[in-house]
Formats: C-alpha cells, sequence, structure tokens
C-alpha cells in the first residue's frame, strides 16, 4: 500500500514537472517571438528611413543639378 502511495506521490511530480517545463518553455518561446517582432518593425523602420532618406537626397541632388544647369 506504501508502494502504491509512494509511486502515485512520484507520478504526481512528474507530472507537476512536465507541466512546469510546458509552462516555462512556453514562455521563452513567447519571448524569443515578441523578440522577433521586435526586430523585425525596428528593421522594417530603418529601411523606411533609409528610403526616405535617398529619396531626399536624389532630390536635392536633382534640384541642385537643375539650377546649374540653368
Amino acid at each position: 500500500m506504501e508502494t502504491v502511495l509512494f509511486l502515485g506521490v512520484l507520478l504526481l511530480r512528474v507530472i507537476r514537472i512536465q507541466d512546469l517545463a510546458l509552462m516555462v518553455s512556453s514562455e521563452v518561446l513567447e519571448s524569443i517571438l515578441h523578440s522577433q517582432r521586435a526586430i523585425m518593425c525596428h528593421l522594417q523602420g530603418v529601411i523606411i528611413f533609409g528610403i526616405i532618406l535617398i529619396t531626399w537626397y536624389e532630390g536635392l541632388y536633382l534640384l541642385l543639378s537643375f539650377e546649374t544647369f540653368l
């Protein structure tokens, strides 16, 4: 009887440890996913800013070259 009780308690502890491990791993995966989203948003912002900056420089260059042409 004590052996069955001991095995039952041991089984409950194993299940509890597995649940805890699953919960921790899901939190870690969620954190990784969140950081990847943040990195992608940052990269998109950098790319858009780069495009705006290049377009502005090209417009400025064309404006200056047009003025010297006149």
